[in-house]
């Protein structure tokens, strides 16, 4: 019983770019997948021990090897999920998204996080990040002297920058992948298997 489980939640951006990339009208895609679209942020975290608890009895996954990444208003459901069900999730990664409210850390433990954003997101915009990112950081008692890192290896012309705030409670890492010049298309971009595309 070691398996790992990820779970992916997406926002309304990104279900309509994957129904035009398969050819399937964007009305369809976006009722089929209801749990993303039709619950708010604060009914969103609920239903994840339910599907814990059945993914544990279908697939026999391991509950300390759950992991929960959201893009857009996905990545919004992560940042209100680390508060509410950090005791179901080993970390979490929120991609393009942050809790429009402002950072609001109050986990019930340290929470080892990855933030993925590009600075060219004009849906999401990229100003409120880092305070997103060094609140957490703060909360969960790490070093806030950043350690940055640039690719070693990789096309010439990559400037993303890997911002690690370590030394937190446990062990516990936060970190930030800036990718300059990125927008909401980062994580769209090439998502669809180009032979499922030409479907109709």
């Amino acid at each position: 019983m070691n398996k790992l489980m990820v779970a992916l939640c997406v926002g309304v951006a990104a279900l309509c770019a994957q129904a035009d990339d398969l050819r399937i009208p964007r009305r369809k895609a976006l009722t089929a997948n209801v749990g993303v679209v039709s619950v708010g942020l604060d009914t969103y975290w609920k239903q994840c021990p339910g599907l814990i608890d059945d993914m544990v009895k279908k697939h026999k996954i391991n509950r300390n090897r759950v992991y929960l990444s959201g893009f857009s208003m996905g990545g919004m459901m992560t940042y209100a999920a680390m508060n509410k069900i950090a005791d179901k999730i080993a970390a979490f990664a929120p991609v393009s998204g942050y809790n429009m409210g402002g950072p609001n850390p109050k986990s019930s433990r340290p929470v080892p996080i990855l933030h993925v954003h590009g600075t060219g997101d004009d849906v999401c915009v990229y100003s409120p990040v880092m305070s997103h990112v060094e609140a957490w950081a703060r909360y969960d008692k790490c070093n806030m002297t950043a350690v940055v890192q640039k690719p070693k290896s990789g096309p010439s012309n990559t400037t993303a920058e890997l911002i690690r705030y370590r030394g937190g409670q446990n062990g516990v890492e936060v970190a930030h992948l800036k990718l300059p010049g990125k927008g909401q298309q980062l994580a769209v971009m090439g998502t669809v298997n180009p032979a499922l595309a030409k479907k109709k």
